[in-house]
């Protein structure tokens, strides 16, 4: 959850904890899953959604994304938002050779130098808006590790591609989680990441320093909930539906694909919205910045402004 909000420039209240991310597991089960499945095709469709058959079908890929989400909040909490996208973008090549071994589909000569040349395109993207220094909030407390940053950010690149392919394969497959309705499939999935998620949920709060039994479930270092954080779980509840329906319709790596498109949204939301400037800002000794941009180099002093992210030239 943290990964979008400080590249767009905007504060994230109780950054420090897996509670968004374990409530939207719950709500994407009831009242979501359940009432969707409802209309769909009545009590019956519920009950496939808890059939279990279609839970040991989708838990595997269930269980490994709730993982790879608290692999993301703790990788966001030692890295910025930058330098997390652009290590993330190993999953465009990793996606295709696990799809190689797992299900047996290949790429051209020429695909693969398209995922080649469209790697290194985001990653140069990327470069651009932002700084390598982890946004943190102003009042945080929370604990900043690089190399745990990195770490974690390498975690949540192979959960992820590995749990996504096997959803492509739990869902495209020929048992009961493939021969069920779409709704099903997802609400099953979110099922079985339950249990990872509740697991994790205390362990990524005492490694980010934010233990339940000080801030709760509601709190963090900078405050409690707003309307930015239900926003958040909001948004992040349809992306699921999204990137699931890709899978189903097409497969992981074209899930990834679109995933890759998105930061270049992000890119024109931080220039753009935000008004970051392009440029790789690098600290000097001194405490200052300077800005490379084009070949030139010029002064900058960072401003802090309530909200968002400013820098003002001298």
């Amino acid at each position: 959850f943290r990964s979008g909000a400080p590249a767009l420039g905007i504060p994230s209240p109780a950054p420090s904890t897996a509670a968004p991310t374990t409530l939207t597991k719950f709500f994407l089960v009831f009242p979501c899953g359940v009432f969707l499945a409802y209309l769909y095709g009545g009590k019956q469709e519920v009950y496939t959604c808890f059939n279990p058959e279609v839970l040991w079908g989708m838990l595997p890929c269930g269980f490994l994304f709730s993982i790879a989400d608290v692999s993301e909040i703790l990788a966001q909490g030692g890295i910025d938002p930058t330098t997390y996208i652009v290590l993330s973008q190993a999953r465009l090549l990793l996606t295709a050779v696990v799809m190689k071994i797992r299900i047996g589909k290949g790429q051209t000569t020429l695909q693969w130098m398209d995922l080649m040349l469209l790697t290194i395109m985001i990653i140069v993207f990327q470069m651009m808006p932002n700084d390598f220094q982890a946004s943190k909030s102003k009042g945080a407390t929370v604990k900043d590790n690089a190399m745990m940053g990195v770490i974690m950010t390498m975690s949540k690149v192979l959960l992820s591609v590995y749990a996504g392919v096997a959803q492509q394969k739990a869902m495209q497959g020929g048992g009961a989680a493939g021969k069920c309705s779409f709704i099903a499939q997802v609400t099953a999935q979110q099922i079985g990441g339950i249990p990872a998620i509740l697991l994790a949920l205390p362990l990524c709060c005492v490694a980010r320093g934010t233990p339940l039994g000080v801030y709760g479930f509601w709190g963090g270092p900078d405050g409690g909930w707003d309307h930015r954080t239900w926003g958040v779980v909001a948004a992040y509840s349809i992306k699921i539906y999204l990137v699931s329906l890709c899978v189903k319709r097409f497969d992981a790596l074209v899930k990834n694909i679109c995933n890759a498109g998105a930061c270049l949204l992000t890119y024109w939301w931080a220039t753009s919205v935000s008004h970051k400037l392009p440029g790789l800002f690098i600290p000097e000794d001194d405490g200052s910045k300077r800005l490379k941009s084009a070949g030139k180099v010029r002064a900058k002093k960072s401003v802090a402004i309530p909200g968002v992210a400013r820098r003002q030239e001298l």
